[in-house]
């Protein structure tokens, strides 16, 4: 399920310097408590409405990034779990599973400090133009109430099936 709840402004366009800075790695097991603080980054606005102490939001946060984490290495074995870098500083995470047919976009997810930069938008061209290369539709589901519909809808994917709570999104190749 991507997570991008910061949806690129329209006007922002990245410039090649950005571009220079960023890179994927994939995860190591060192990494995870900044993939942590990134997933509690992510939740902060909408916890604000659960009646928590802030001790029960931690443990609820972390229970849920553990969980999430489990799923996603269950249900996605073979996917690649990447590191997004900017300067070789983790901001975010890019999750994604690759068949002959599809490319899932399992997870893209940044610190809220590098939202609204780009840089999403950026890693989702990227993406289109491999599907686009091999011939692959590339396919993702997003929380209804996620402001990045917007750019995936300004990127060229359609929404295709209503899953409540989540959206199917589709974005067919380029025909060759």
């Amino acid at each position: 399920m991507t997570n991008l709840n910061c949806a690129d402004k329209d006007d922002v366009v990245i410039n090649s310097h950005l571009a220079n800075s960023i890179s994927l790695r994939a995860v190591a097991q060192s990494d995870m408590p900044s993939l942590q603080a990134m997933y509690k980054d992510s939740r902060a606005k909408e916890m604000a409405y659960f009646p928590f102490t802030e001790e029960q939001s931690i443990q609820f946060l972390d229970m849920q990034f553990k969980a999430q984490h489990q799923h996603y290495q269950t249900h996605y074995p073979n996917a690649s779990y990447d590191c997004i870098l900017l300067d070789n500083e983790l901001i975010g995470r890019l999750y994604v599973n690759r068949d002959k047919n599809d490319i899932q976009l399992i997870d893209i997810l940044l610190f809220s400090s590098h939202c609204n930069r780009g840089i999403g938008s950026y890693l989702i061209s990227q993406l289109i133009n491999e599907a686009n290369d091999s011939q692959r539709r590339i396919t993702a589901h997003v929380e209804i109430s996620n402001p990045a519909r917007h750019l995936y809808q300004r990127l060229g994917f359609v929404e295709t099936e209503n899953q409540d709570p989540y959206i199917l999104i589709v974005k067919k190749p380029l025909s060759s």
